[in-house]
């Protein structure tokens, strides 16, 4: 609640700092996907897929995590996505 009143009004490190300390104290899914979705927005695709990635090591059955993982390869710009198949 108080990490999205915080980026609500534009304190988006506070809310990166409430976040990590949330992930460090309760390390709870929904706590993971919060800050995933928080970097989402603000356009950082690769640290909210570190975010992602760490937290699946912690809850890998958690499939939000999964599905917003996928997302975020789908919106990554398109020479990111022409380096990804690259690999294929």
């Amino acid at each position: 609640m108080i990490v999205k009143l915080e980026s609500e009004n534009n304190e988006i490190q506070r809310s990166r700092l409430l976040l990590a300390r949330a992930r460090q104290q309760c390390n709870t899914p929904k706590v993971w996907m919060q800050s995933v979705q928080l970097e989402r927005e603000q356009g950082l695709y690769q640290q909210a897929l570190h975010l992602s990635e760490e937290g699946l090591k912690e809850h890998p059955s958690f499939a939000k995590l999964w599905m917003i993982g996928g997302q975020i390869h789908m919106e990554k710009s398109p020479p990111e996505l022409l380096e990804a198949c690259a690999g294929i």
